[in-house]
């Protein structure tokens, strides 16, 4: 129900729910809460529980970190996206264009997952709806060069791959500050991809 959005049978069925009030008005809340970090002082009843306090803390450690490279504009915290509970052991989320009214990809944290192949792995992905994708995407007759950018200057190696982005070219950010050479061999196994590897030097 929160997630269809349907106010009004989740309205009825939290009426016949024996809980306290404040906890029923914080839930009634999740279907249209959407926006920046403010959102969660709307619902401290929520955050009142252990549970509810470490997702909570997941959620503004993740934004922060979004923050740092520079894409939280383009960020929207949405409490009605509920999908798969019993899947999702995290934080959840969706990817959107301006473009397209409705989403193009899915995914989120499933810590669970590889148990049943028998790894214990912790485990975050995605699926892209390549027919959606196709429809905001401008063809192209010559395929752009790639680039791999790493080093061992986070704070730079953001900055640059954000600029390259913006240029509209399709950039891999090492995020482990592999070594010089290792991303060396990564781009020479791949087609026309070059590396970009920034020090506290540099």
């Amino acid at each position: 129900l929160v997630e269809k959005k349907d106010l009004v049978e989740l309205s009825r069925v939290l009426d016949s729910l024996p809980i306290d009030d404040d906890l029923k008005e914080s839930i009634a809340k999740l279907p249209v809460l959407h926006g920046g970090l403010d959102i969660l002082e709307q619902i401290p009843r929520v955050q009142s529980s252990s549970q509810g306090s470490a997702a909570f803390d997941e959620v503004r450690r993740l934004y922060e970190a979004l923050t740092v490279t520079g894409v939280s504009d383009n960020i929207v915290i949405d409490m009605g996206v509920l999908r798969g509970l019993d899947y999702y052991t995290g934080v959840i989320f969706e990817g959107y264009s301006p473009q397209l009214g409705y989403g193009l990809l899915g995914g989120g944290r499933y810590d669970n997952l590889m148990d049943q192949f028998g790894l214990n792995r912790p485990s975050t992905g995605f699926a892209i709806g390549i027919d959606r994708l196709a429809l905001v995407l401008d063809q192209k007759v010559n395929e752009p060069p790639r680039y791999i950018v790493g080093g061992n200057d986070m704070a730079k190696v953001y900055r640059k791959a954000c600029e390259l982005r913006r240029e509209g070219l399709v950039v891999e950010m090492d995020l482990v500050s592999a070594s010089k050479e290792v991303l060396a061999r990564r781009a020479a196994e791949r087609n026309n991809c070059r590396l970009i590897y920034l020090s506290e030097e540099d």
